[in-house]
């Protein structure tokens, strides 16, 4: 019994080591390293960055006059940056217009009788959420703005009427005073873009030479902005009184 567990010993000591062995993970063919896929997030749709052509854009509204000359809103129109239709519409108008300020526009399209045109509130709104949150451009915007009852952040306005390089200066005869005189858009279109329009301009043209009038002197203007908001930060910065015992 003896002899035979001595020649039973080594097989299952050999055994025993042969079980307790690990197995070694076997390595790839050739040796290369075999690429672990990330998993990537979709892009959503916002995650995307803005361009000049979700950011800039041009408003312009055809008023008429209804009562004793008050100005009603009867089209709006809107382009962006590459000058591409967003909105433009006739606006209904509820009640009897008293002047068509030359606009070429006829009662038949701005009636409430016409499915085609508008109502004031949805134009309004419609307006409204395009620019939200976007730099606008045109020619007298306050006035347009004024006109559909809204408003819009003094530091996001672009207004061709309001920019320095375009306007120029006249002594008053009277109290000999310096007045800013605002140019005409056409006078602006000759002398900047040397570009003629004929009157009556349409709204298309009008938005189109509005925006064309800043991308071509885009850098003076944000320039003149940028002075013009530290000239402001400096006026009414209060002094801060140092409060410490000498």
């Amino acid at each position: 019994m003896e002899d035979d567990q001595e020649n039973l010993g080594p097989s299952a000591g050999a055994k025993k080591k042969r079980c307790r062995r690990r197995r070694k993970p076997r390595s790839p063919k050739n040796n290369q390293v075999q690429p672990v896929e990330k998993k990537q997030t979709p892009k959503k749709s916002h995650d995307a960055p803005m361009t000049k052509r979700d950011l800039y854009f041009v408003l312009n509204c055809e008023l008429v006059s209804i009562g004793k000359g008050a100005p009603a809103v009867a089209r709006v129109t809107m382009l962006n940056w590459d000058a591409e239709v967003v909105l433009d519409t006739f606006v209904q108008v509820p009640v009897p217009v008293t002047d068509f300020r030359g606009t070429g526009i006829s009662a038949e399209v701005i009636s409430t009788h016409n499915p085609q045109a508008m109502s004031f509130a949805k134009a309004r709104q419609a307006v409204q959420q395009t620019l939200k949150g976007k730099i606008l451009v045109g020619y007298k915007l306050q006035e347009h703005l004024n006109s559909l009852g809204l408003t819009h952040p003094a530091t996001d306005v672009r207004d061709a009427a309001q920019f320095q390089l375009f306007q120029y200066e006249e002594l008053d005869g009277v109290t000999h005073e310096r007045l800013v005189v605002e140019r005409s858009l056409h006078d602006l279109a000759m002398e900047f873009l040397q570009r003629e329009l004929h009157a009556p301009f349409p709204p298309m043209d009008k938005c189109i030479t509005a925006l064309d009038l800043y991308k071509a002197y885009r850098k003076e203007w944000e320039d003149f902005l940028v002075r013009q908001a530290q000239s402001n930060y400096t006026k009414n910065r209060v002094p801060i009184e140092d409060t410490r015992t000498q």
